[in-house]
């Protein structure tokens, strides 16, 4: 299954970002039944941990910003690559993996899936809510939307309630968003 059916399946992503422990959170994650996770490139040793992890859970590198961190992350084993920001020449090129760009405007959205983005996320979502999802959805309901930054327990459910194909959260609240999400796909 690529990445981008497994995150469709599962609507969730698990983000690591900025833990001392990789491997830890990585495996308290996998244990509660998570299945995608995401180690950000700004975390020190994330490309070993990608490389480490793959196998036992879809991996995924994110916060790619530039073509040397696609390579990077595509060598280590990402299975696909997610950014903050919508890089035209990134969604471009070919990286042998699916590229997942950052948009926060209908336009970029819209750019993005004209691109060819598979999927494309919404960040930062939390500040806007699920009615934005909602409303933006309203004439671009065939792009699909993963949902992150703010995500929690309480506003998961919402979200996708609003039109939101998956969702991610952090990793110091993935496990109660998680079970959220778990219970009612």
């Amino acid at each position: 299954m690529s990445a981008v059916e497994r995150i469709r399946e599962e609507r969730f992503v698990a983000v690591i970002r900025h833990a001392p422990d990789l491997d830890a959170v990585a495996e308290e994650l996998v244990e509660a039944g998570i299945g995608v996770l995401e180690f950000t490139l700004d975390n020190p040793g994330a490309l070993e941990a990608i490389a480490r992890w793959r196998g036992r859970a879809t991996v995924l590198a994110g916060t790619v910003r530039t073509e040397a961190e696609a390579a990077a992350a595509v060598e280590a084993g990402a299975e696909a690559l997610v950014s903050p920001v919508l890089d035209p020449v990134l969604v471009r090129k070919e990286h042998k993996v699916p590229f997942v760009p950052g948009c926060f405007t209908a336009s970029e959205i819209e750019q993005a899936w004209r691109l060819g983005a598979p999927l494309v996320k919404l960040f930062p979502a939390g500040a806007l809510g699920p009615g934005y999802v909602h409303s933006l959805l309203a004439p671009l309901a065939d792009v699909p939307l993963l949902v992150t930054g703010g995500i929690t327990a309480e506003n998961a459910l919402d979200f996708l309630a609003a039109g939101a194909v998956a969702v991610g959260a952090d990793a110091s609240r993935a496990v109660a968003v998680w079970e959220r999400v778990r219970v009612a796909r």
